[in-house]
C-alpha cells in the first residue's frame, strides 16, 4: 500500500519505481511496442510470474498462443535464498558496478542510478 492504493508489482523492479512502486490495483497498464521490439512480452510474462508467485488470481487470454503454454514459458523463482546469499548476490552485483563505473564515459559517471528500494522475488 502507498499513498492509500493497493500496489501489485509489474514484475519489473525498475519499472516498479517509476510507476511509483507498481500497478493499482483495479488499474489498466496498456505497453505498446513497435514492429521490431520484443520486450512487451518479456515484461507480460514477468508480471504474470509475480502475480502467480503472490498468489493472485489469473485471467489469460491470446489469440496468438494456448494459455497453457504462456504458463509454461512464465520465469521460476529461484530456490529459497536466505539473507545471506541474497546479500552475497546483491554485493556481486555492486562490485560489478563498481567495476564498470571505471569504464564508463566520466559525464555519465556522476549520473544517479536507479535503485530497487525492496527485493520482491528473484527469477531465473
Amino acid at each position: 500500500v502507498r499513498h492509500g492504493q493497493l500496489l501489485v508489482s509489474s514484475g519489473v523492479p525498475s519499472l516498479d519505481s517509476v510507476l511509483g512502486g507498481g500497478l493499482a490495483i483495479g488499474t489498466i497498464l496498456l505497453i505498446e511496442e513497435d514492429v521490431y521490439g520484443v520486450y512487451s512480452n518479456l515484461l507480460f510474462k514477468n508480471f504474470l510470474a509475480e502475480g502467480v508467485v503472490c498468489g493472485h488470481n489469473l485471467f489469460i487470454a491470446s489469440d496468438k498462443e494456448e494459455p497453457s503454454i504462456i504458463l509454461k514459458e512464465l520465469p521460476c523463482p529461484l530456490p529459497n535464498l536466505s539473507d545471506k546469499e541474497i546479500e552475497e548476490v546483491i554485493t556481486m552485483k555492486s562490485m560489478q558496478d563498481s567495476q564498470e563505473s571505471m569504464r564508463i564515459a566520466w559525464r555519465y559517471q556522476n549520473k544517479p542510478k536507479q535503485e530497487v528500494n525492496n527485493i520482491s522475488q528473484f527469477f531465473l
